[in-house]
Parts: C-alpha cells; sequence; structure tokens
C-alpha cells in the first residue's frame, strides 16, 4: 500500500472547477507526495466527464465512490487529510476515519458553511482540525487562505479556447456584447424567478450558464426531470461546465435573478447586471439572496458584487447603451481585497504554502 504526504479528497466537485483541484494537487507534487481523490457519483464527477483531462495533470489521481475511498483511507498511510467542507454521508465518514491517524484539514468552498468553519467577512479558510466527531469541532485552528473555486486560472483545463472558437461552439456573435444568464438552482424558478429568465433570454447573444445543482439533477423531479433552459429559454445555447472559464473570459457581462454568483464576477473583472430588483416604481418581491437575514445568515452581511441593477424589460435597452460597463478597475479590485486574503496571489500557491508549512512542522 502507498503511502503519501497529502490525501486531497472532494465529495461535491462542480464540473466547471475540476481543473483548479487538479492543479492545486499537481503544485502540491512539486513539493511532496500528494494524492487526489475525486468522489465518483452524484455529488462528485463521472468518469466520462473525467476523461476529458489530460493524463500528465491527472498523475496521482483517483476516482472512486466514498465507500473505496474510506476503505483506501482506512488502509494506506498519510501525514494529512484534507477534504472540502461540503459534502454528505461520504465526507462525514472519511473525515473520522482519516482523523484517526493523520491531521485533518478543511478547505472552506462556500459562503454559509458556519456550522463547522469559523466565518470571517471573508470566507476562504483553511481548518487544521482535530476532532473526534464530525460535528463538533472542539480543537480547530483556522488559517485564513484564499478560496480555490475563485481561483481564475487555466492550469490543467483540458483544452484551450479562443474567443473566435469559443463563439463559433455557441454560435455567439464575437462582434457584439455576450451576455451570460445564471439562473438559480430549477427548484427557484418561479414567480419574477421564472419572467426574468424568459425576458433576459429574449435578448441576443446570450449564453446560460445553468446552476452546478441543475447539472447534477438536483430536485429536478420538482419539474419532471426537464431542463430549465428547454422551459424557461428554448434555442438559447446552454454553457458546458468544462468551458466556464472561457465563458468567464470572453463574455462581457453577467446577469442574474437571485442567484448568489454575481459575486465571482469581479475575480474575472466581469461586471453583472441583477434584474428585477425592488424599487418604488415596480413594486417586485425581494429575491432571497437579498433579504437581510438571508445575507446576515449566509454571507456575513457582506454580499455585494460590481454592477448594477435593471428591470428584465429595460435589459435589452442597458445593453445597448452599454451602462453595464464599469471604467474604475479599483471597484473590481476593492472587491477582490474584500473577499481575498491574499488578493495579489493565486489560491493553489497560497494553500500549498500553508499545507507544506504544515507538513514541515509534524515533519519535526
Amino acid at each position: 500500500m502507498n503511502s503519501y504526504d497529502i490525501v486531497l479528497h472532494f465529495e461535491w466537485v462542480h464540473n466547471s472547477h475540476v481543473h483548479k483541484y487538479l492543479a492545486l494537487n499537481k503544485k502540491l507534487n512539486e513539493h511532496c507526495k500528494s494524492l487526489l481523490i475525486f468522489n465518483e457519483g452524484d455529488l462528485g464527477i463521472t468518469k466520462e466527464l473525467f476523461s476529458n483531462f489530460k493524463t500528465e495533470d491527472c498523475a496521482n489521481v483517483l476516482l472512486m465512490p466514498y465507500k473505496q475511498t474510506i476503505d483506501l483511507l482506512s488502509k494506506m498511510d498519510y501525514k494529512i487529510y484534507v477534504s472540502s467542507s461540503v459534502g454528505g454521508k461520504g465526507i462525514r465518514e472519511a473525515v473520522v476515519v482519516a482523523n484517526k491517524k493523520s491531521t485533518t484539514v478543511q478547505i472552506s468552498d462556500r459562503m454559509d458553511d458556519a456550522g463547522y468553519c469559523q466565518v470571517f467577512d471573508i470566507y476562504s479558510l483553511i481548518n487544521s482540525i482535530m476532532l473526534n466527531t464530525y460535528k463538533h469541532f472542539a480543537q480547530t485552528t483556522t488559517w485564513l487562505s484564499n478560496c480555490l473555486l475563485w481561483d481564475n486560472i487555466e492550469e490543467c483545463l483540458p483544452y484551450y479556447l479562443t474567443k473566435d472558437e469559443f463563439c463559433n461552439k455557441y454560435s455567439l456573435d464575437a462582434q457584439k456584447d455576450i451576455l451570460m444568464w445564471v439562473p438559480d438552482s430549477i427548484q427557484c424558478q418561479k414567480g419574477q424567478a421564472k419572467v426574468a429568465y424568459e425576458e433576459v433570454c429574449k435578448i441576443d447573444n446570450v449564453i446560460i450558464k445553468l446552476h452546478p445543482n441543475e447539472h447534477k439533477r438536483h430536485k429536478a423531479e420538482m419539474v419532471n426531470g426537464k431542463w430549465s433552459c428547454d422551459l424557461f429559454a428554448h434555442g438559447v445555447p446552454v454553457l458546458n461546465p468544462l468551458d466556464a472559464h472561457w465563458a468567464f473570459k470572453y463574455i462581457d457581462c453577467g446577469v442574474g435573478y437571485g442567484s448568489s454568483v454575481g459575486m465571482e464576477f469581479p475575480f474575472y473583472k466581469k461586471p453583472f447586471i441583477y434584474v428585477d430588483q425592488p424599487n418604488d416604481k415596480n413594486n417586485l418581491p425581494i429575491p432571497f439572496i437579498f433579504r437581510e437575514d438571508i445575507n446576515k445568515q449566509h454571507f456575513g452581511g457582506v454580499f455585494s458584487w460590481v454592477g448594477i441593477s435593471c428591470d428584465s424589460s429595460d435589459l435589452k435597452r442597458v445593453v445597448e447603451e452599454k451602462k453595464y460597463i464599469i471604467k474604475d478597475d479599483n471597484l473590481y479590485n476593492d472587491h477582490v481585497s474584500k473577499f481575498l486574503a491574499h488578493p495579489d496571489r493565486k489560491a493553489i500557491e497560497v494553500i500549498t504554502e500553508q499545507l507544506i508549512n504544515l507538513l514541515e512542522k509534524l515533519n519535526g
């Protein structure tokens, strides 16, 4: 049985972020012996998706169901076990197994994991955790890091796309403004959210980036297994998650209604338009994400984005008049600095440095 310095294990993985985990593992292997394990299943990734990535980027990488992973973790030797803070039964069991024989570390990768990560006004934390049970983190050391999922990197992507190649692939006009519509989860598409979906997708040169949960068919049974794009935007191109980086790179502006994804666009220096926000003129309901209690509960009260708001019925004019353009780069820089402890560094570099420092301490 092989032994490793570090084992990275991620159960809940968005298809658009696989290359970031691969890049982290590759960086770690420049300094130590690291193994990356992806969960194969509903929450993780499929063999079909995994097959898209280059062989050289998948060295010391395994894809397996969590039961096999737990068996492997119980048998092999390693000094540090790293998991994300999001996952189901599999990751909970794995943490308990790993903690019996290693130092366990969790990488915080979403806003509302305050149940077992101490939340600051930035949300990318590494927790070196000494625990006996999963839910009771009696002794926790927290290091401020950068959010891996917000890393704007091209390392370990399965292929490169130029802007022309991207536009040709999705039948977009490279000479016109490109909008990316980012709807919330499928179960949220009702009421004003449904109206916004339909209105935005009437505009020319729009591409849809479906919510990661919709790709995993989470709660799809609520709409008889259908896709939101087929229900509300027939004929509008839908982004392949593997092309998400290229979409962020080449689109001109993001558009959303009730999703928190608007806060991610400044990391690519792209503006964002939230449509159909309530004002004195339209009397619209407050979207879930903008409720004060939700902001406080899920985002520590500091949810923000860089861009504007407008009614979905007025979006066409706003785009044509380029009202969305942000001329002051300091707005992007300030946003990034607000959420990242190391705004001028890549997360894979910061996390690698922190894990290697921990490894050196463990080695004495």
